[in-house]
């Protein structure tokens, strides 16, 4: 007899971020959870590493005042060009990518070229992969940001995705 296959998943629904059943019912939010020594010893860890590196764990920084870490800046800048100077995305004093103006086609620059589609980019273009890539980044950062805060303790009122996080990540636990 041939192997069929039936399509779809059949009568076992998606549960959704790779929770089991078991973890993903009910609100998170009305659930208690206990953190667990994993916590304790994640939380010491991580404290290290900002202490160690003054301030500083990954693309965040210690704001002082408030005693929790906040999303560093996106660094390249968008540098609008006047008249018929190209528009460019500035990193570090080195301009990465370009507009192309008219009549100015240059094959052998890659700063020219779109790096999504590999063609040449207009201003429109160029702003546009820039602020995809600046939201991106940002978006990133913050929930780097609000990772460490959780894993410090510097953030206290946690909400459902804040719980479930330290649930799947096995730093804490249900309490029925």
């Amino acid at each position: 007899m041939a192997y069929t296959q039936a399509p779809g998943r059949g009568n076992k629904p998606k549960t959704g971020g790779g929770l089991p059943t078991s973890l993903n019912s009910g609100s998170a939010a009305n659930t208690e959870i206990e953190k667990t020594s994993n916590y304790t010893k994640s939380q010491k860890s991580i404290k290290e590493g900002i202490s160690n590196n003054k301030g500083k764990f990954g693309a965040t920084t210690l704001n002082e005042t408030t005693g929790s870490q906040e999303a560093d800046a996106y660094e390249p800048r968008y540098v609008k060009g006047k008249g018929d100077t190209p528009d460019q995305v500035v990193s570090g004093g080195k301009v990465i990518r370009k507009s192309v103006v008219a009549g100015m086609e240059n094959k052998t620059n890659p700063a020219y070229y779109n790096y999504r589609n590999n063609k040449s980019q207009t201003k429109e273009d160029l702003y546009a992969g820039y602020k995809a890539d600046s939201t991106a980044n940002m978006s990133s950062r913050n929930r780097s940001a609000n990772y460490v805060n959780i894993r410090t303790g510097a953030k206290q009122d946690l909400n459902e995705a804040d719980k479930k996080d330290l649930i799947q990540f096995g730093l804490a636990k249900k309490v029925n």
